[in-house]
């Protein structure tokens, strides 16, 4: 399953690169927890371009599968680390043309990678 999911944001990845002109290892995902819910916005870098939703990155069913996961983990992964849940966040991106990684931010300050096996358990 982690290898389908891994397949499934690289092509989200590419699709979104090709859609905003962006360089695909410049591109984020900012995953941001909002209440109970997660918001998700599209980076060229740190420079917001827009915001979208999990069904938009990664298509409806997809998101159906992920959405209630990802929560949780995204939860867990703020909690573990001692973070505000409204000032972490999480981001997606490219380590290479075929390797999607994660990695916990506090504001705007890197904390650790995570592996994106984690964000899915």
């Amino acid at each position: 399953m982690i290898e389908t999911v891994k397949s499934e944001i690289t092509k989200a990845f590419n699709k979104i690169s090709v859609k905003h002109n962006i360089d695909i290892l410049k591109l984020r995902v900012k995953i941001t927890m909002f209440g109970n819910k997660l918001d998700y916005v599209i980076l060229n870098k740190v420079e917001h371009i827009e915001e979208t939703t999990l069904s938009g990155l990664i298509g409806f069913l997809g998101a159906i599968a992920a959405e209630g996961k990802l929560i949780n983990s995204v939860q867990t992964v703020i909690n573990e680390n001692q973070l505000n849940k409204e000032t972490a966040n999480v981001r997606l991106y490219m380590a290479d043309e075929n390797t999607p990684s994660a990695y916990l931010y506090n504001h705007i300050k890197p904390v650790k990678q995570i592996d994106i096996a984690t964000l899915l358990n």
